[in-house]
């Protein structure tokens, strides 16, 4: 059996979308030679970006020709989400989340609001399921999408979760508000 993940996508400054899940890719009755040599390479998480600035995407992993793609940066107020093994989630209202590859991951959650007085971003995608979508405003409350649901994966005798994806950012300027960022992906 084979299971290959990539790195996660970052989330984003500035009222941010949720960073999409890495890519993850499971096989199994894989033939593999004793003795023989496999290059695996391990992908690193996004990197969280400057200020008001677009979440970076994860770094690819692969393992003998199998390859994870890494997860989108979510999207700002400003600057469009990226795609990847999961998608990043939308900001505001006014960025669009992005697609996941399919056999990898899913998109990234919608996101509501005016990018001015008050908004909910979207959760980044996960390797089961779509980011959440943001919602509001409801009584002054403003809820970010959460990251969509990780894979369930047993290799090695543990149920482990594998590329979930980030919960988005929420934010409301009125008086008595009360904004909730997203959670984070669960298991599918």
């Amino acid at each position: 059996e084979i299971l290959v993940v990539a790195g996660g996508g970052s989330g984003a400054q500035s009222w941010g979308g949720g960073g999409g899940g890495g890519g993850v890719l499971n096989f199994t009755n894989i033939t593999l030679t004793a003795g023989n040599n496999y290059t695996a390479v391990i992908g690193a998480g996004g990197q969280i970006p400057r200020a008001a600035a677009v979440g970076n995407r994860g770094v690819a992993s692969s393992f003998n020709g199998y390859n994870a793609t890494g997860g989108g940066g979510g999207a700002t107020t400003a600057g469009a989400s990226t795609s990847g093994g999961s998608g990043g989630g939308g900001s505001y209202g006014t960025q669009a989340p992005s697609a996941g590859i399919a056999g990898q991951g899913f998109a990234g959650g919608d996101s509501v609001g005016t990018g001015t007085t008050w908004g909910a971003a979207g959760g980044g995608g996960g390797a089961s399921a779509v980011g959440s979508a943001g919602t509001g405003p409801a009584a002054n409350n403003v809820v970010a999408g959460a990251g969509g649901q990780g894979r369930n994966i047993s290799i090695n005798g543990s149920w482990i979760v594998y590329g979930s994806g980030g919960g988005g950012n929420a934010h409301i300027s009125s008086a008595g508000n009360n904004p909730t960022g997203g959670l984070g992906g669960m298991c599918g």
